[in-house]
């Protein structure tokens, strides 16, 4: 095999390389939203840093600074030495990612045109490169591999540009048409933890009165809130239940103003650790969901979980600011609460009690939490315009998203899905759920990610209820 031989057969197994790691990298940055504040987050932690300083990168660090020095100094033997050293390291890294695509165990981004582009533009301007590189391939190679990471950070960058303007296109039509649909009412839902439950229970049962649209799976930043106004909002909608997420400070102000005056309640489902180290105190995050509270029209209603301190705390925060606050949870001293009840292997039961209404109900739902969430969906939809006996005949269909406490068994084993997102008090009650079977049991999380310096004591909670909730194995 001749030089151009081996050049082109180097050449394409680089690509190869690179197309695994551009694949990855693709795939992180959008699963942390393209956000490069949740990215710096995540190259903190124990997995970015291996990402940045595992055992090869620092190989292949050592060699590059090796490198440096065998040039400054001449010293070509070295020169040979460190490039035969990375190129082996470049190719074993290929062959490694050929046998992992013939297994299917790969990470791989859903491809949008953002991805694709951003994919195409980077590995043909490296195939373009290393071609017409000559004799200087081997350090073409190095340069290109440890800056592969700055180009994709800069790609994005770049592309942050168009769809800034795409977004101040979408807020500006999505604000237009709320506008036109004077006759809307909006209920705005935010929390930590329980909000796609609760947001999917109320639009269940508003459904069986009014003409309904809500945010779908996790779409609960400004601009899937504005999105879903352009797209799935009509002259027949009549309500719209939005769940409402955020990062940071400011965030949920903004989601909330594309809805204005057409506000009518802001439900608090429970505020803890979630995204700690995004927020950067517990003060703030509270003081980020409270933004729905705060930009909610006087003479609205804001619905709190009593049984969750902070949301509580946010409720009479509220009260003092001359705002109608409604409670919900597990107290005799809430406004609707349950009692009785029953976590078990066929779903919940439990007693309703609300005004003069007492009610046992049977929920094929799992959890106790998902009580709270029910005891929510009820008050708000009554107060809606729901008739009682109507909410307690659909109470019993009610289902929740996809991957959220879905119990099936493989086998002898229970498996608990519980992917669609993860934090510490759904986690917990995840755990506290399965403990009610017996024999192997497999409870398949959401990872818990940006709890920042609360992550320890978070995770010796979970550790404690766990040993507590489950046992031994076959217990």
């Amino acid at each position: 095999m001749n030089q151009t031989m081996w050049e082109a057969f180097f050449i394409t197994l680089f690509l190869i390389r690179t197309t695994r790691v551009l694949w990855y990298l693709l795939f992180l940055w959008q699963l942390k939203e393209y956000r490069f504040d949740r990215m710096r987050i995540h190259l903190s932690t124990q997995e970015g840093r291996k990402l940045l300083f595992g055992p090869a990168e620092l190989t292949k660090d050592i060699l590059v600074l090796a490198l440096l020095g065998f040039i400054l100094t001449h010293f070509m033997y070295g020169i040979l030495l460190v490039s035969v050293l990375y190129v082996g390291i470049i190719f074993f890294e290929a062959i490694r990612f050929l046998f992992l695509v013939l297994k299917g165990q790969f990470f791989m981004p859903v491809w949008t045109a953002k991805t694709v582009t951003l994919f195409l533009s980077i590995f043909f301007t490296y195939a373009v490169i290393l071609w017409s590189s000559g004799r200087s391939l081997p350090f073409v190679v190095i340069l290109l591999e440890r800056t592969l990471g700055l180009w994709i950070a800069l790609g994005f960058g770049v592309f942050s540009v168009p769809s800034r303007i795409r977004a101040m296109i979408i807020f500006g039509l999505a604000t237009r048409k709320i506008e036109t649909l004077s006759h809307i009412k909006v209920i705005g839902i935010t929390g930590s933890y329980g909000k796609s439950s609760t947001k999917s229970m109320i639009a269940q049962l508003l459904r069986s009165t009014f003409d309904v649209e809500e945010t779908l799976e996790n779409q609960n930043t400004t601009i899937g809130i504005a999105s879903t106004i352009v797209r799935r909002l009509t002259p027949s909608t009549d309500i719209f239940v939005m769940e409402v997420g955020a990062y940071k400070i400011g965030e949920i102000r903004d989601s909330v103003s594309l809805v204005g005056q057409r506000l009518e309640n802001a439900v608090i489902t429970g505020v803890n650790e979630q995204h700690l180290q995004l927020f950067g105190s517990k003060e703030r995050i509270e003081e980020a969901k409270y933004e729905l509270i705060e930009n909610l029209p006087q003479g609205k209603t804001v619905y709190v979980n009593a049984d969750n301190p902070v949301a509580k705390r946010m409720g009479e925060r509220a009260k003092r600011e001359g705002r109608k606050v409604v409670t919900y949870g597990f107290s005799s001293s809430c406004d609707i609460y349950a009692t009785d009840i029953k976590d078990t292997q066929r779903g919940i039961t439990c007693t309703v009690h609300f005004k003069g209404y007492t009610s046992t109900l049977s929920l094929p739902l799992f959890g106790r939490h998902n009580v709270e969430n029910l005891l929510c969906a009820l008050v708000v939809c009554f107060k809606t315009g729901v008739p009682w006996a109507v909410l307690m005949k659909e109470a019993s269909s009610l289902t929740l998203p996809a991957h959220s406490m879905h119990v099936f068994r493989v086998g002898k084993t229970t498996c608990l899905d519980d992917t669609y997102s993860a934090n510490s008090d759904g986690v917990i009650a995840a755990l506290n759920s399965l403990g009610k079977y017996k024999g192997e049991r497999i409870l398949v999380l959401h990872p818990l990610i940006e709890l920042g310096d609360a992550s320890d004591e978070v995770h010796r909670r979970i550790g404690t209820v766990a040993a507590q909730a489950i046992g031994e194995p076959g217990t």
